[in-house]
């Protein structure tokens, strides 16, 4: 049996052995259960958080090596992370952890890729077996075999393969593969002719692969001479029947197939948690960037530091996450318009439409159209409003000025002056604004109408004082008329008898003068001479009608 030097890398030591006797298997069978595997030379203590030097190297070959993985000494966050990088072919460089490749590293999964040894059980040509098997110990590293990602795959035809972790979990299972032909077999099937396949528990950082001879057979040696075991990344496999017949499977990459290993920030086999590691930020807590955060590893003790949302890069450096320009992908919709934030962004929509980030997509805003209609609306009335007031005051001026215009034509005031020359007229005649002969009418109701004829039309008003008068709109149009009209207003303004109806004045601002007299409610003389009555006639006596004769003589006289 060879074994390497031990490491406290995630490439963690390997051990083969190989048996050609077949009467000696049994015996070495159970030396490998129940051999001690070696273990590290002692639990990794946790240092303190050092930055790793610009000088370090952080590339070996195609593979970026990303703190807290680093090459050389103090660029790496302890020796578990400590990788070499070296030259397998002249110019060719690789890095490695420990003995083993490395792949790739991933600071966002937290895993890494390495290459592992292929155990193998094969006729050889002296038609013995032979057997070279490995185990792999990561248990005092900061890395376990990923549960999620790696599958244990056996190929072979009557193959029974174990798998085996002594050391940690307890864990132990295995898998048979049976063929009697190739024609049996198919690409792409690994569900147990040729090939199977089985999954791991976590937290596993030891496993060992054994083979069981016994269910083998000759039966099979002259088209199947070998059969294969692995634990391996499930995605990197893809079983082809050639597999069974040739040694294709086993010459890809030396040997070797890819393994997935979960790695955290964890100080042995000791529990290291996010609550844990915050209590000494200043000392050993691993995420250094002020905007990353802390997560549990979910395989095995210990923590993984994340970039916030929105946020990418290194978290494990100082300003290591540096905001993300997510508008660069053009995450929003056709026609929006994205605004890059701090950790985000956001979309906006051209007016009229609104975001909708559960469709992604820029729909009508019907709250913006509401608010438009109802703001339109106000804004109309408004302007309605505003409208109508000017369009009131200015019918007021024109009106007023109207009225001036009127009195004057009306020769208002060539009437003051008569009546003011008259002391007795001016005592009992006014000339009344048309807002008083309105006021009085009810704006000319014709309800308000007790007669009409040739000259005109007789309205019943009552003034502001109470007293009922009568108001004639008059049907007189000629200037000339107009000033016979003034006249006689005049004159009349000077009767002051208990048979004649009493003037009690004019309006002159409207554009046919109006007369305001002495309200009379039994008629006309018209009426009593005539002394008709709902449609009856009713003569006056002789002596009547002579009275009514002397008394109207008497008031012209």
């Amino acid at each position: 049996m060879e074994s390497s030097d031990s490491a406290d890398r995630c490439s963690i030591m390997v051990s083969t052995f190989s048996l050609s006797s077949p009467g000696v298997y049994m015996e070495a069978h159970f030396l490998l259960l129940g051999l001690e595997l070696v273990h590290l030379l002692g639990a990794q203590h946790a240092p303190a958080v050092a930055i790793p030097s610009p000088e370090c190297q952080t590339k070996c070959g195609e593979v970026d090596i990303q703190y807290p993985f680093g090459i050389g000494d103090r660029c790496s966050l302890s020796t578990g992370f400590n990788a070499s990088c070296q030259e397998v072919q002249r110019g060719v460089y690789k890095p490695f952890l420990g003995n083993v490749e490395l792949l790739n590293i991933s600071l966002i999964n937290g895993t890494i890729r390495e290459l592992n040894p292929i155990s193998t059980y094969c006729y050889n040509s002296s038609g013995l077996m032979d057997r070279h098997t490995w185990q792999f110990d990561a248990s005092l590293s900061p890395c376990r075999f990923s549960d999620v990602h790696n599958k244990f795959t056996v190929i072979g035809c009557n193959t029974l393969a174990y798998i085996y972790d002594s050391n940690g979990t307890g864990y132990q299972s295995g898998c048979v593969s049976t063929c009697q032909n190739l024609t049996d077999l198919a690409d792409g099937s690994c569900s147990g002719l040729g090939c199977c396949r089985t999954a791991i528990p976590k937290g596993m950082g030891y496993y060992a692969v054994g083979f069981d001879s016994g269910f083998n057979t000759s039966q099979i040696w002259n088209f199947s001479r070998c059969s294969y075991a692995v634990l391996m990344e499930a995605e990197a496999f893809n079983f082809s029947t050639a597999y069974i017949s040739t040694t294709k499977f086993n010459d890809t990459n030396t040997g070797q197939a890819p393994v997935v290993m979960d790695w955290a920030i964890r100080n042995g086999t000791m529990s290291l948690g996010c609550e844990e590691a915050k209590l000494n930020k200043t000392g050993t807590y691993a995420c250094f960037s002020s905007s990353s955060e802390c997560v549990d590893s979910r395989n095995g003790p210990g923590y993984l530091c994340n970039c916030f949302q929105g946020y990418e890069g290194n978290p494990y450096l100082p300003d290591g996450c540096h905001d993300v320009d997510e508008c660069k992908n053009s995450p929003c919709p056709s026609g929006g318009v994205c605004h890059d934030t701090i950790g985000g962004y956001r979309c906006s929509c051209r007016v009229g439409l609104k975001f909708s980030k559960q469709n992604n997509s820029c729909d009508l805003d019907t709250s913006l159209i509401i608010g438009v209609t109802l703001s339109s609306a106000g804004g109309i009335l408004f302007l309605a409003a505003i409208v109508a007031v000017l369009t009131r005051r200015w019918q007021r001026i024109v009106q007023k000025r109207l009225r001036k215009l009127y009195f004057r034509k009306n020769k208002g005031i060539l009437l003051e002056q008569l009546i003011s020359l008259d002391h007795n007229a001016s005592d009992g005649t006014k000339i009344f604004s048309l807002n008083e002969l309105e006021k009085a009418t009810n704006n000319f109701d014709q309800t308000r109408v007790v007669g009409r004829g040739g000259h005109g039309t007789v309205y019943k008003g009552i003034l502001t004082d109470q007293r009922v008068v009568a108001i004639k709109r008059s049907k007189v149009k000629e200037s000339i008329e107009i000033e016979q009209f003034i006249n006689e207003v005049a004159i009349l303004s000077q009767i002051n008898h208990r048979n004649v109806v009493k003037l009690h004045g004019c309006c002159l601002e409207t554009e046919v003068p109006l007369l305001v007299y002495e309200f009379i409610s039994n008629g006309t003389l018209y009426d009593l001479l005539k002394c008709e009555q709902n449609g009856i006639l009713l003569p006056l006596s002789w002596e009547e009608r002579l009275r009514i004769a002397v008394e109207v003589a008497g008031a012209l006289a």
